[in-house]
């Protein structure tokens, strides 16, 4: 009995740890998950249609190459699946998504069904990864995967994160809060905040409904967080585009890391130690190069610098430079200096340290460049001191920097050329400062030949400058534009479009900068029709990226430019008074009477009447949809368009009469079969979503 009764007694002690193990599984997991592993949510395809909109994936060509099942794929990738469980890329881009957007619907004016939708969005997306948290550290995570993303400049989603964490820890969800929002809390808060309120001051009046003590606490640090973050970005008129803009770049870069894509710095001019060839105890040596980041995304060193060893293997590196950003396509020029102390040989490398800790002291190469480029092996000696040696070793420099100087002019690389040229010309005033009483130096000052090497070097620095980006190509092209003659319109459409793309990807200094340096040679062509015509482009892409005081303001200053450059402004971002200057524009063209105008002009303002509309401008939209009316007459493409729009403003009466005129019109005026196959759809979709399929059936029976 004894035997058995032990037994018993083991199995008992085995199987109830078991059983506590099973039970904490299953009360900390979702069905399945406990025996089948964590749950992670994946975005549906909608939400990903979503984020491609949102960041604006179709104009960035660092997102040409990517499908749409890559896009998902790596969406819904876990960021860091050991401390911050279910939380993929897909959820902490939607997350900031919702959260400015929930944001934006609080302030400065409060949208109750908005702001109750977007908050709704944002909880969904949390609790999909609040079912997976169990870790303490995920704020810290949450920090480290933001720094380790090198993505700061992007605040925005963390303070939502952070809420779901607090709420996870006490057992409460989020959705619970979904009333603070629906009674306007969040909306007061932000308004008391902005009129210079306390934290405090700021609780009391936005009057958070009450919740148990551990949620209502978590709200309060939650609102404190989102004024932090996004507090110092308000004005009246909402978040600062410039603000918003930085944001999604962010969003862009994170997914960027998601695709795989990288950063990749490389030498794009080899390692070049001056003054050469001869080195003494006590001189003061210089070491350049040029780094260039040639991969898609941003990185940072936290070091940069060319490290040595000396005859001793002693450390004997050049000056630090510190925490260096190069964003795509973007060089750095290093420049360090090092006092010679020694006797014998030294060893020198082009090397730079990452944010992680990590020293890559092998660099990689552009093409061109080989091994020895990144290296660079130096003799010190002590110093010449007779006559007959300073002789001999400033022939040495000038018979160097002649050869630098002729190659100079052989190579076909500017950046080349500047180095060579910098090279010879450190060649010759070390000649002047080193061996100032020798013959050598003594006719250099005679024939004042280092003016012109430094005349070489002032006319290459520019040239050598534009030939590392796009940005500086483009802008000294612009600079040294000949005015004279040649019809340079064409070259004025491409140049503003450089611009416009520099915008969509968030640089809009360098889109700016460029727009500028093209209004100003316009302004030099001595043609009118040339000059009107470059700032017809000039005028346009101002307007596409959001410039619309200085579009209009150079529209009113120029007399003549093109009909298509007021037609065809951009107004997807335009506020209530440049939307009005837009309309008073195409009135002004006169596009009645043009043949070439009329459709654009007419499409112009059925645009202008949805735009007018989004701003909850309805009586304008209505006013320019009925303008618009008079001249779509016999085009049922135009008047199905303004159908829409009526119908988008409630006006279904006035929406189903002009859709009657449209079908009469596609019946009597269209010839082609795809065509009229096609607005046929477009008037029976009208009609199904006004409710009034009984309409469309009988004359659009096959489409449905």
């Amino acid at each position: 009995m004894k035997f058995q009764s032990s037994v018993f007694t083991r199995i008992k002690l085995q199987i109830i740890p078991i059983i506590l193990t099973a039970t904490f599984l299953l009360l900390n997991s979702t069905p399945g998950e406990a025996f089948w592993g964590k749950k992670i949510k994946e975005i549906s395809w909608e939400e990903v249609e979503a984020i491609k909109t949102e960041l604006n994936l179709s104009e960035d060509s660092r997102f040409y190459s990517y499908s749409n099942s890559d896009l998902k794929e790596a969406l819904d990738e876990e960021m860091d699946s050991q401390n911050a469980s279910g939380l993929t890329y897909g959820i902490f881009i939607l997350n900031a998504i919702y959260e400015e957007k929930l944001i934006e619907m609080c302030y400065p004016d409060f949208y109750d069904e908005e702001s109750s939708r977007f908050f709704s969005l944002l909880a969904d997306n949390l609790t999909s990864w609040q079912k997976n948290f169990t870790e303490k550290t995920a704020k810290i995570a949450i920090e480290v995967i933001i720094e380790a993303y090198k993505m700061h400049g992007l605040s925005i989603g963390t303070s939502s994160l952070f809420l779901a964490v607090d709420l996870a820890q006490i057992g409460a969800g989020i959705i619970k809060l979904t009333e603070v929002v629906l009674n306007r809390a969040l909306s007061f808060y932000l308004g008391a905040r902005s009129r210079d309120d306390s934290h405090e001051v700021a609780l009391s009046v936005a009057g958070i409904p009450p919740l148990y003590d551990n949620s209502q606490t978590a709200t309060q640090e939650f609102f404190r967080s989102l004024w932090s973050k996004y507090g110092k970005h308000m004005s009246e008129d909402g978040l600062y585009e410039s603000f918003k803009q930085q944001q999604r770049e962010g969003l862009r870069v994170s997914l960027l890391y998601a695709l795989g894509a990288r950063a990749y710095p490389i030498l794009t001019s080899p390692l070049e130690i001056t003054p050469s060839p001869s080195y003494y105890i006590a001189d003061k040596i210089t070491a350049e190069f040029t780094i260039t980041n040639k991969g898609v995304l941003p990185i940072t060193f936290s070091a940069l610098t060319v490290g040595g060893r000396g005859p001793d293997d002693q450390v004997a590196d050049f000056s630090l430079k510190r925490d260096i950003t190069l964003h795509p396509d973007q060089s750095y020029n290093y420049k360090g200096t090092l006092a010679l102390t020694k006797p014998g040989k030294y060893h020198f490398f082009c090397t730079y340290q990452t944010q992680d800790g990590e020293w890559n002291t092998s660099v990689d190469l552009a093409s061109g460049l080989t091994d020895e480029d990144r290296t660079e092996d130096i003799a010190v000696k002590t110093e010449a001191t007779s006559a007959v040696e300073q002789d001999q070793e400033a022939n040495k420099l000038y018979v160097e920097a002649y050869q630098l100087s002729e190659l100079a002019w052989q190579v076909v690389s500017y950046s080349e050329a500047l180095a060579l040229h910098k090279k010879a010309l450190t060649n010759l005033e070390t000649i002047i400062s080193r061996y100032p009483s020798s013959n050598v130096a003594v006719e250099l000052i005679r024939k004042n030949e280092l003016e012109e090497v430094r005349e070489d070097l002032r006319w290459t620095i520019p040239l050598a400058d534009a030939e590392k980006s796009l940005f500086a190509c483009a802008v000294y092209l612009i600079k040294n534009w000949y005015t004279g003659g040649g019809d340079p319109v064409d070259d004025f459409v491409e140049l503003s479009t450089i611009a416009a793309k520099y915008a969509n990807i968030g640089q809009k200094d360098k889109a700016l900068k460029i727009l500028d340096e093209l209004l100003s040679k316009a302004g030099e062509l001595r043609f009118f029709e040339y000059r009107t015509q470059a700032l017809g482009a000039v005028t346009f892409k101002y307007a596409e990226i959001g410039q619309f005081d200085q579009a209009f303001r150079i529209l009113e200053e120029e007399k003549g430019i093109p009909q298509e450059s007021v037609i065809l402004q951009p107004i997807e971002h335009a506020d209530l008074d440049q939307l009005d200057k837009v309309l008073d524009a195409v009135r002004a063209t006169n596009w009645a009477y043009s043949q070439d105008w009329a459709l654009p002009a007419l499409q112009k303002l059925i645009k202008i009447a949805g735009r007018y509309a989004e701003l909850g401008q309805e009586d304008q939209a209505e006013q320019t949809l009925a303008e618009a009316l008079v001249g779509a007459r016999g085009s049922s493409e135009l008047l199905i368009e303004i159908a829409a729009n009526y119908a988008e403003l409630g006006q279904k009466n006035r929406a189903l009469e002009v859709l009657e005129e449209a079908f009469e019109t596609l019946r009597v005026t269209e010839t082609s079969s795809t065509s009229r196959n096609r607005l046929s759809d477009n008037i029976a979709t009208i009609y199904i979503d006004l409710g009034e399929k009984g309409k469309a059936i009988p004359r659009f029976l096959p489409k449905l």
